[in-house]
């Protein structure tokens, strides 16, 4: 069990065994028993308990905190939505008990260790997922080497299947209970390198290693126009050189690596479609898992995500 000031949190799983004894936690488990949930938290100053699913708890190394219910003291509860730009759970081994084999508890202790030993290190922002990504991921890929894997890579996702298949790419269309799902399954999908190797680590400001001059539109992107009418407010997540994409789509764009400040800032505020199209195909597993976090984050609650892998290798 992990305690933060006057707070207590414990994975479901070992969540009675913890909590049973604690005045009002199976009443307030009584009015959540509809809702998944994965780590209860108990305020010991208002006695309030707040039931949380987290969607990438085991297979993710600081998994995402989604939709909660708040039970308060009281009896009265209140459905809290993931934020836009949501926290993250940090420590999760202490969540569990050592017995606990949805993970590899000892990895999750070791990166705990790497975490610690980052000089000057802000825990009071490292919640976020927005600030965990931008100043503390670059310094844990530092400290595991200066070189990283660049090439592409067969995605498959074995929990959802693609809307259109074929020896060029695959395309998703996915809602967010279908990211959720994939996050969940994670280590069940396929992420194989077909080319490429190490590089040294990739640089801002001057594009993907990948990124491609696109002067026609991209064959995902036509595809799915043949069928679909982009409605709402719509993001091309990863837009790279694709100037042209991000214009058929009438959509925002977004790229970390892109040479223009204003292209890669932090989108704000959710979208109803969010476009990302042979982007996974050409970064490793961790980086893959992070791009769909942060796409759910993103998404409204009846938004879908359309992603491009490809399959011409």
């Amino acid at each position: 069990m992990k305690k933060v000031n006057d707070s207590l949190y414990v994975h479901k799983s070992c969540a009675d065994r913890h909590l049973s004894t604690i005045k009002g936690y199976k009443e307030a488990k009584l009015l959540v028993k509809d809702f998944e949930y994965t780590v209860v938290k108990y305020n010991q100053t208002t006695g309030d308990f707040s039931f949380t699913f987290s969607p990438d708890f085991d297979t993710a190394n600081e998994p995402l905190v989604s939709d909660s219910i708040l039970v308060k003291a009281d009896g009265t509860t209140k459905l809290i939505g993931q934020q836009s730009d949501p926290f993250i759970y940090h420590r999760k081994e202490l969540f569990v008990d050592q017995d606990y084999t949805g993970f590899d508890i000892s990895v999750a202790q070791a990166r705990s260790k790497q975490i610690d030993a980052i000089p000057d290190l802000d825990k009071t922002r490292i919640g976020r997922l927005s600030f965990w990504q931008a100043n503390v991921l670059p310094l844990l890929a530092t400290q595991k080497a200066d070189k990283k894997t660049i090439g592409q890579f067969l995605v498959v996702f074995s929990s959802v299947k693609p809307s259109i298949s074929n020896a060029k790419f695959a395309q998703y269309i996915l809602s967010k209970k279908d990211i959720e799902t994939i996050l969940t399954n994670w280590s069940k999908h396929t992420w194989e390198l077909k080319s490429g190797g190490e590089v040294k680590a990739v640089v801002q400001k001057h594009f993907h290693p990948t990124a491609r001059d696109r002067y026609s539109l991209t064959v995902p992107i036509a595809k799915y126009l043949e069928k679909h009418t982009p409605t709402g407010k719509v993001l091309y997540h990863g837009v790279g050189r694709d100037a042209l994409g991000a214009q058929t789509l009438n959509a925002e764009s977004y790229d970390p690596f892109h040479p223009n400040h204003e292209i890669r800032q932090e989108p704000r505020g959710h979208f109803d479609e969010i476009h990302s199209h042979y982007t996974l195909n050409v970064v490793n597993p961790e980086e893959g898992r992070d791009i769909l976090v942060q796409i759910h984050a993103l998404l409204t609650a009846t938004g879908k995500a359309v992603i491009s892998v490809r399959r011409d290798f």
